[in-house]
């Protein structure tokens, strides 16, 4: 039988285009077995290993050596074994004196209050504000953990006379010029 092929020759038909010898079961399955074979006996010498060093006597896991120093804490600061379980422990400590009233300094007469109080009592009577006109009392410096340990007042910063400005900081007029132009 001729078939004629995209080019226009003639070609003949190819029956045998495919492998006519299968593969040999009998070598693959000799292979399979010798390797489950030693995949058995693999894991069989492993096992007795283990417990053949896991019964040496004097080699106990907490002292691999003679000249191994006694198990001691390292310095601070440490790592956190369970991260998670201090986080919800000092967010519980945080809720707890947020939400609850006590002492800041009892001999100084502070006291806390709890946040949601707080908020009420700054809805109700407003933000403190100073009168118009009135200068800002300078305060003590800041120190301690609120200021991360910081002096950040103390000393006025120099100033120096701007143009057109009085001492305090204020605009004034020009010389010649009127307020309200």
């Amino acid at each position: 039988m001729r078939i004629l092929s995209t080019h226009g020759h003639e070609t003949e038909e190819r029956p045998d285009r495919h492998e006519q010898k299968d593969a040999n079961t009998k070598g693959l399955w000799w292979f399979l077995a010798a390797l489950m074979t030693f995949l058995v006996i693999s894991v069989l010498a492993m096992a007795g290993l283990y417990r053949f060093f896991g019964a040496q006597p004097g080699m106990a896991p907490e002292q691999l050596t003679p000249l191994a120093p006694a198990l001691q804490m390292p310095p601070t600061p440490r790592l956190q074994t369970l991260p998670q379980l201090d986080m919800d422990s000092m967010r519980a400590r945080e809720d707890r004196v947020l939400s609850t009233y006590g002492w800041v300094d009892q001999s100084a007469g502070i006291v806390r209050i709890p946040i949601d109080r707080a908020i009420d009592m700054l809805a109700q009577r407003g933000l403190p504000a100073r009168a118009s006109g009135q200068q800002a009392a300078p305060s003590a410096p800041a120190t301690g953990p609120e200021s991360g340990g910081r002096q950040t007042g103390g000393a006025s910063p120099r100033t120096e006379s701007v143009p057109g400005q009085s001492a305090s900081g204020t605009q004034s007029a020009a010389p010649g010029r009127q307020e309200g132009r």
